[in-house]
């Protein structure tokens, strides 16, 4: 081999390996970065029974579902639930809540307290799931048996960016008569 050969030779394999470092800085991008694979994805979804009824409170079980279709287990160190009803035949109420396309209607629920309680207790510490798991965390409260419709907002904050994930349902809760 000639000296020009061997110089065309090495700048070749300096082009490829320059190729094989991007192609490799581009696959690792989409796949640590992109899908993150590391990264907890939760899913979750509120459901309820009514467990017991009387004059003035029934007891309401609600149940916060959290899948992990994330690749590490997640931990939930605040998982939070906020509960709001309306009265029974109190005449429904609208809220404008601003949104990106403008004024959207909201039904308003005026019964309850504001702020949100965790439901994890003190001496767990914390909840977790691990991946490919669906969990079913337990709250158990009462309401006023007036109430005809309850909206149940579950909420946690992912430790690592400070997000706020929600699942939010709304429940009648006319389909079950008072006890005699």
């Amino acid at each position: 081999m000639t000296k020009e050969q061997i110089e065309i030779a090495k700048l070749i394999l300096e082009l490829l390996q320059t190729i094989v470092i991007l192609i490799a800085a581009y696959w690792t991008y989409r796949r640590f970065f992109k899908e993150a694979p590391h990264r907890p994805r939760i899913e979750m979804d509120i459901s309820y029974d009514i467990l017991e009824r009387d004059d003035d409170k029934q007891s309401i079980a609600f149940r916060v579902s959290a899948t992990n279709h994330g690749h590490v287990d997640f931990r939930f160190i605040d998982l939070r639930l906020r509960v709001w009803g309306i009265k029974q035949g109190e005449a429904l109420k609208t809220k404008y809540i601003d949104t990106l396309t403008g004024q959207t209607p909201y039904t308003e629920f005026p019964e309850g307290k504001r702020e949100s309680h965790s439901i994890i207790p003190k001496k767990a510490g914390y909840f977790f799931v691990r991946p490919a798991v669906t969990q079913h965390f337990s709250y158990t409260t009462t309401v006023p048996t007036s109430w005809s419709m309850v909206s149940a907002r579950a909420s946690f904050k992912y430790p690592t960016t400070g997000e706020l994930h929600t699942a939010e349902k709304v429940f009648s809760l006319m389909k079950i008569k008072p006890r005699a």
